[in-house]
């Protein structure tokens, strides 16, 4: 259930961690911080992929394709015109039980961007045959499914059924952050963690917590649901009455200068993340789930560097690392790298292998139980390593360099790309978002469709 936590697309409340030294909202928080949150940057690079599809689909149609009085005097002379723009949008994938879940923009036949309706897709991942579809008043963006429940977002929660799309329960909370567990459904917004009950979205309780929850997933192992705080500490809680277990690195509440993010359980521990302000020294920490006691580093990892989609899987622990400052007699910053470490039930795990990455390579990242996938920036390519020795299994041309969300399951890595605008065209030519499915062990092609009216 980890790694479907882990998969779960997280919403824009991730920008509660930015305002750490105050309980002023995300919105006003300062921005001097943000870049110096590895985690964070982790959530909001995935958040990113969300919100190219969420706020695109907030935008009036008319301000998304110019008019052609509103364009260059070149476009409406006849002009080639600006490069075409994404503009009709599809999210990010979500797999599960050999099925893709999708949601996209569908432009109406007279191609007519004010009459834009949605769609939320389930296809089958070995060929892409559609299994189901429904329409939507707004364009609802999957974030996570379980137990025969699909849920989706259009800034509140919704449950459908996952074998045809239908209803089955609407909430009243705002999207953020959550994690499933054993039927339940573990939801942090900017002050509170929820539980919500998976088969009829009933909320089992509600808890504010101290120090305000951070915008990463909470993790839940059955027994407790773990968050990361604003002021820097780790709160557990009951996972079945949502009252507060303990509460670690409560210190950090005097001067916070160190955060921790829990990332996953593993092995009896629960594994965080914690970065200092200036990156100085990120690290991997295993506390003791029953009482929060720290048991020690798991790992010690470069200093100056900002920990980027960190993951774990089994006792493998893989992270892009961006260098945060630059070294002497350099111009610029090194590129990133991509990193995997044994961990140890004891003691310091140990590098097993790093490759080169592009330099601002910020794109999401995917994972399956054998194999880490990453979308490089220049050129937009695809890349599978291995998991167990960071061998290169597979490159794959992206969809489109830097409009590609991916996920990774059901042996497959399933990429979509909203649809392009070219708005200097008569009429204006609205290009239907793309979806693709790529063998998991060799990056073959195995289906392209395009998420029009036809699919």
């Amino acid at each position: 259930m980890a790694s479907l936590t882990r998969a779960a697309h997280l919403a824009c409340v991730g920008c509660v961690a930015l305002g750490k030294r105050s309980r002023r909202p995300i919105w006003r928080a300062r921005p001097a911080h943000w870049r110096q949150l590895p985690a964070l940057l982790c959530t909001l690079a995935t958040v990113c992929s969300l919100t190219l599809s969420a706020c695109t689909s907030g935008v009036p149609p008319a301000q998304r394709t110019p008019t052609a009085s509103s364009l260059p005097s070149w476009c409406s002379n006849g002009g080639e015109g600006p490069p075409p723009s994404f503009g009709l949008a599809a999210s990010p994938p979500v797999t599960a039980d050999g099925v893709v879940y999708v949601a996209y923009t569908l432009p109406d036949a007279t191609h007519n961007p004010r009459q834009d309706t949605y769609a939320v897709a389930a296809l089958r991942a070995r060929d892409g045959t559609l299994l189901w579809r429904v329409p939507t008043a707004r364009l609802m963006s999957p974030l996570a499914v379980a137990d025969g429940v699909l849920i989706v977002s259009f800034g509140k929660l919704v449950g459908l059924r996952a074998s045809d799309g239908s209803t089955l329960w609407r909430s009243s909370l705002e999207a953020g952050v959550l994690a499933l567990s054993q039927g339940v459904l573990y939801f942090a917004d900017a002050s509170t963690v929820s539980a919500l009950r998976l088969v009829d979205g009933h909320i089992l309780w509600q808890t504010p917590v101290p120090g305000f929850p951070i915008g990463t997933p909470p993790v839940a192992d059955g027994t407790s649901v773990y968050v990361g705080a604003g002021n820097g500490s780790v709160v557990a809680l009951r996972a079945d009455t949502g009252a507060i277990r303990w509460t670690a690195f409560q210190s950090a509440t005097a001067s916070p200068v160190v955060w921790h993010y829990p990332l996953a359980t593993s092995g009896g521990q629960l594994y965080v993340t914690a970065s200092d302000v200036q990156s100085v020294l990120p690290a991997l920490l295993r506390l003791n789930p029953v009482d929060g006691t720290n048991d020690g580093y798991a790992l010690l990892l470069p200093t100056y560097a900002l920990l980027l989609y960190p993951a774990l899987t089994g006792d493998i622990f893989t992270t892009v690392i961006s260098p945060t400052r630059v070294p002497p007699g350099r111009a610029d910053a090194p590129a990133p790298t991509i990193n995997g470490y044994r961990l140890s039930a004891t003691g310091l795990g140990h590098l097993l292998w790093s490759v080169p990455g592009q330099a601002g390579a910020f794109q999401p990242t995917a994972h399956d139980a054998q194999t880490f996938y990453f979308e490089a920036l220049p050129p937009g390519g695809l890349s599978a390593y291995r998991l167990t020795d960071g061998a290169v299994l597979w490159r794959e041309p992206a969809l489109a360099s830097g409009g590609t969300r991916i996920a990774a399951g059901s042996g497959y890595l399933v990429e979509t790309m909203s649809g392009r605008d070219a708005p200097c065209r008569n009429p204006p030519t609205h290009q239907a978002p793309q979806i693709r499915a790529l063998t998991a062990t060799q990056g073959i092609v195995a289906w392209t469709r395009a998420l029009d009216a036809l699919l």
